[in-house]
């Protein structure tokens, strides 16, 4: 996807500081896409960012919402489990195929605090309830797992990188420096 396409299909008006990106189309378990205002909800991950910018590696549509990310690999993951009746969340669709690849039966969210559903902050988000729901009660699972990115575990000081731009985007908390503060803080509730 380059240019103004890229633009197009993600509501943006101004120019993306990006030589292109590919889209990362969501589906849900039946395999219908996945639709968000009416239309099937992709995310692009960028690829050449232009040096200086701030932008972000992905970007979904504008006024769109987080969905959780089910690969197609997931039901063969699921028949063929490496690690019993347990249903993995990550972060990053890419993770989560490369896990269901080797029989890790494995969902996405593009970023671990959007487990919460968008209405109401204090339930769980609806399409991660509705899939551990079904596959519950098919029997497909007995156990979940969450594995965090590594952005919120805490780092010493010897073990930040070694780059000094780099190494700012580390902020002070408990024990150490992290470079996602609400992953950390998100992790102990």
């Amino acid at each position: 996807t380059r240019g103004l396409d890229m633009r197009h299909r993600l509501g943006f008006e101004k120019r993306i500081p990006a030589k292109g990106g590919y889209a990362i189309p969501y589906f849900g378990f039946d395999g219908n896409p996945i639709l968000d205002g009416g239309t099937p909800f992709e995310r692009v991950r960028l690829v050449g960012i232009e040096e200086g910018s701030e932008i972000g590696k992905y970007l979904a549509p504008i006024g769109s919402h987080a969905h959780l990310y089910i690969p197609k690999q997931l039901k063969a993951a699921l028949a063929n489990s490496a690690v019993g009746p347990t249903l993995v969340i990550t972060e990053g669709e890419k993770k989560a195929v490369k896990d269901c690849l080797s029989n890790i039966p494995t969902v996405a969210l593009p970023g671990i605090t959007n487990y919460k559903d968008y209405w109401d902050k204090d339930k769980l988000h609806e399409e991660i309830a509705d899939l551990l729901t079904m596959l519950y009660e098919q029997s497909l699972i007995a156990s979940v797992a969450v594995v965090f990115d590594s952005d919120g575990y805490p780092l010493k000081a010897a073990n930040l990188p070694s780059d000094e731009e780099e190494r700012q985007k580390y902020v002070e908390i408990k024990g150490g420096r992290v470079r996602n503060r609400d992953v950390f803080n998100h992790a102990f509730k």
